[in-house]
């Protein structure tokens, strides 16, 4: 028998250690829900002959996903019955299990639940989550669930060492919910999946989510993340991922499993590494995001109607390869100005590195931006560096307006910042600057996107972490387009400059090529940042549950009364 999450500390040799496992489990039909179970449980005595203190199984590992029909007693096990089957294992193995049950849930809650329930070592039920951001055909027969809270790992010596928060599959794409477990103290997130592939080759198949989604939600939130999925296809039709595995606070993937065989996959996960959100959150900057839906600038565009040949702007983004002040980022985008009117480009925006440009008695990028906008009669958006990488302001000039964007998070942040006036128009189309930090910050580009932005130009640091694939983050989540610009650094730590741009898939639509300087252009559909649903019935804006996200907006000691 394995030892419990009591001897984690002992046998691995610190105390704030836990070993995790992930089952990946071959899909079932549900008339072959018996043997679903049975591997469910046969991957328990596996991952406990691996000595994990912990075993991730996943999404509906019982019955079976795509259901089809109620999940009544007469056709398949009661609830209580199957949970006392996972219990016993859990006790036997002395290894605490979380797993994924279609269940019809507990007596007063209305209607049937994509559950996850953890069982501790002695098999007694530590925490009982549902899905809450129900997935395309999921509504057919489950209803969402409500906000759960992460709960105490507890060490060799008896001390908390740590805390385990739950969510299913889905959910991990609304960012507030794997955020609210990290702000209430969740250092491990586990999470029974069910990932639907695409590809030809069952061998590489592919989905957002291991491939960069959950990487960027380990590292925005300073957690790790231990997911279990399936492989194979069910009813002929949901192909799954596979690609099981552990994510580690700083988004680096510690290990992972095929996208077409059943097996359990280990990693030793220190919890201590765990040390919450790397930017330090300001809470009272999102109150936003517990504002109904409906009363959101979001809401009222996504339904105002748009004219077919007025939809399409043409965006550039130009990439320096080398560190230019901003009298030089003026120079190159003047010396591409044929191209610029050639290519009717619509938005122009580019980093420039601080210095005391003089330029047409300009003395700062701000109002680079507006002689831009004049030249080139384009939007124009300049970004300016500290001279090390930093973005400490981003300018945009559009039909005589202009936006200076601060940066409120990070250490160059002002304190006193706000994200208010985040937004300018150019015609139908609402775009908003990110500025450094801020992106690593989920709310900020939640609170500029509730305020009605299509397209958000975030001048990132140079430096930040996986920041193409935090990019592409923030455009799937907010179903917007995201235009990325990180500046060239050289000296002793040399860094490229990238400019890209992201549709609301969270494809890479446009790219520049590395070490160039490039003008970058993208054609940017608004019709398609209008479209707020990820798939057929799952809306990232609508399916929000803004009333459970108070703890993201209300500082301890600061809540409404």
């Amino acid at each position: 028998m394995s030892e419990g999450p009591e001897e984690a500390g002992r046998r691995v040799g610190a105390t704030s250690v836990v070993r995790v496992a992930c089952a990946q489990l071959a899909a079932r039909e549900l008339e072959d829900s018996e043997r679903a179970l049975e591997d469910a449980l046969a991957a328990i005595s596996e991952a406990a002959r691996a000595r994990a203190d912990l075993v991730v199984l996943p999404e509906c590992s019982y019955p079976a996903y795509i259901l089809a029909e109620p999940v009544t007693p007469t056709r398949f096990r009661d609830d209580d019955e199957v949970e006392r089957l996972f219990a016993t294992s859990a006790r036997e193995h002395g290894i605490s299990v979380a797993v994924g049950l279609a269940q019809r849930w507990r007596p007063g809650d209305g209607g049937a639940r994509n559950a996850a329930v953890l069982f501790g070592s002695d098999g007694e039920v530590r925490l009982r989550t549902a899905k809450r951001f129900l997935w395309d055909f999921d509504a057919e027969w489950f209803a969402p669930g409500p906000p759960s809270d992460p709960v105490p790992w507890v060490g060799p010596e008896g001390e908390e060492i740590g805390s385990v928060g739950m969510l299913v599959c889905a959910d991990a794409r609304m960012p507030e919910i794997a955020r609210s477990l990290a702000v209430a103290g969740a250092r491990l997130i586990l999470d029974p999946t069910a990932w639907v592939a695409m590809g030809r080759d069952p061998t590489v198949l592919s989905n957002p989510q291991p491939e960069y989604l959950m990487s960027v939600r380990a590292l925005e939130n300073g957690v790790w993340i231990a997911a279990a999925d399936k492989v194979g296809m069910e009813r002929g039709t949901v192909v799954y991922a596979g690609s099981s595995g552990v994510f580690a606070p700083d988004g680096s993937v510690v290990v992972m499993a095929t996208s077409d065989e059943p097996e359990v996959v280990v990693a030793d996960v220190d919890l201590s590494r765990a040390t919450g959100p790397p930017v330090a959150r300001r809470p009272e900057l999102y109150c936003r995001i517990t504002d109904r839906t409906e009363l959101t600038q979001a809401f009222g565009r996504v339904r105002t109607p748009v004219v077919p040949q007025d939809v399409l702007f043409r965006l550039g983004l130009l990439q320096s390869a080398t560190p230019s002040d901003v009298t030089a980022v003026r120079e190159k985008l003047g010396q591409l100005a044929t191209t610029v009117h050639a290519l009717g480009l619509d938005v122009l925006a580019a980093v420039a590195a601080a210095g005391e440009p003089d330029v047409g008695g300009a003395a700062d990028a701000g109002a680079v931006a507006e002689i831009l906008s004049k030249d080139l009669n384009v939007a124009a958006g300049v970004a300016v560096t500290d001279g090390q990488g930093s973005i400490r302001a981003f300018h945009v000039v559009a039909n005589g307006s202009r936006l200076d964007a601060l940066p409120t998070h990070g250490s160059s942040g002002d304190p006193t910042g706000s994200l208010a006036s985040r937004t300018i128009d150019i015609g139908p189309l609402r775009l908003a600057a990110v500025v450094g930090a801020e992106g690593l910050v989920p709310e900020v580009a939640r609170v500029v996107c509730l305020d009605g932005a299509e397209l958000v130009l975030w001048a990132a640091d140079a430096g930040t972490p996986l920041v193409l694939e935090v990019a592409r983050v923030r455009a799937v989540e907010n179903r917007v387009w995201v235009a990325l610009l990180v500046p060239a650094v050289q000296g002793d730590d040399v860094r490229e400059a990238i400019a890209a741009v992201i549709d609301p898939d969270g494809r890479i639509g446009a790219i520049g090529l590395r070490g160039r300087d490039h003008l970058v252009t993208a054609m940017v559909n608004l019709a398609s940042a209008r479209l707020k649903q990820m798939a057929p019935g799952t809306d990232v804006l609508t399916d929000r549950q803004p009333g459970s996200y108070a703890t993201l907006v209300y500082a301890e000691g600061n809540e409404p009364t």
